[in-house]
């Protein structure tokens, strides 16, 4: 927790069989977005969650997935 790293997966996948917007989908049902401290049993800076992209395409699908998570537990009708 002291090297202001943090953790990260680099996800290598093939277009034809998974497409971006289903690992986003996984990605959500796999972490905590409400957890500001870490992840379930890990906690510390080093466990926060991020999403890196490659591209302005998944950069967009990325922040639609959140907008979209949001929303659904948003207070407002």
């Amino acid at each position: 927790g002291n090297t202001a790293h943090i953790e990260a997966i680099q996800v290598t996948y093939d277009p034809t069989r998974i497409d971006y917007k289903s690992l986003l989908a996984l990605y959500w049902e796999n972490i905590d977005p409400f957890d500001a401290q870490g992840q379930f049993a890990d906690k510390g800076k080093q466990y926060h969650t991020v999403i890196y992209y490659r591209s302005p395409d998944e950069k967009r699908a990325a922040e639609a997935s959140k907008a979209e998570l949001q929303s659904r537990f948003s207070d407002k009708p």
